[in-house]
C-alpha cells in the first residue's frame, strides 16, 4: 500500500473519530457540559474546553478532508490526542482526587485502561499521519515546476558541491 493511501486511510479514521465526538457533544450538550464541569480541573478550564473542543474537533475534520490542509490536520490531531492521552494517563496514576469520565458514546463504556489504549492507538495513527503527510508534502514540493518555465527542476547529483554554488 502506498504512503498516500495509508495517509488517506488514517485521515478517514480520524475524521470518523472527531466527527462522531464533536456531534455527540453538540447533540447532548447538557450532558457534555455537566461532565466537563465535573472534571478534576478548575471550572474556568472546563468552561474553556466546553467551547473549544467541539469546534476544534470539527476543524480537524475539515483540515483532514482537505488535501492542502491534511498535514496541519494531522498535527492538530496529534496535539489533541496527546492532551487526551496525558489526561487519561494522569487519571491512571491517581494524580487527581477523583476521576470522572467525560466521554460519550462507545468510548464511555471503556475502563480508563481501555480508554488509554484507545487514545494511544489514535495518537500513534496521528503521529504516523504526520510523518506520511510530511513525506507526501516534501515529494510534491520537489516535483513542482520551476517558476516561469513549466518544467520540473533537474535532480541534484548527490555530493556534488557545484550544484550548491550560488552566483
Amino acid at each position: 500500500m502506498k504512503a498516500n493511501q495509508i495517509s488517506r486511510f488514517i485521515a478517514a479514521a480520524l475524521v470518523i473519530l472527531y466527527f462522531y465526538t464533536a456531534i455527540s457533544k453538540m447533540i447532548d450538550y447538557t450532558a457534555f457540559r455537566g461532565q466537563m464541569l465535573n472534571q478534576a480541573f478548575p471550572s474556568w478550564v472546563a468552561h474553556l474546553l466546553i467551547w473549544l473542543l467541539p469546534p476544534a474537533e470539527l476543524l480537524a475534520v475539515l483540515m483532514l478532508t482537505t488535501q492542502s490542509l491534511r498535514l496541519a490536520g494531522m498535527w492538530l490531531s496529534t496535539l489533541m490526542m496527546s492532551a487526551f492521552t496525558v489526561y487519561i494517563g494522569l487519571v491512571l496514576i491517581d494524580f487527581y482526587d477523583r476521576a470522572p469520565c467525560s466521554c460519550g458514546g462507545v468510548v464511555s463504556q471503556l475502563s480508563f485502561q481501555g480508554h488509554f489504549v484507545f487514545n494511544l492507538f489514535f495518537l500513534a495513527l496521528s503521529i504516523l499521519g504526520v510523518m506520511l503527510a510530511r513525506k507526501g508534502a516534501l515529494s510534491q514540493n520537489t516535483n513542482k515546476p520551476q517558476a516561469g518555465t513549466g518544467r520540473t527542476p533537474a535532480p541534484l547529483a548527490p555530493g556534488n558541491a557545484e550544484n550548491l554554488k550560488t552566483e
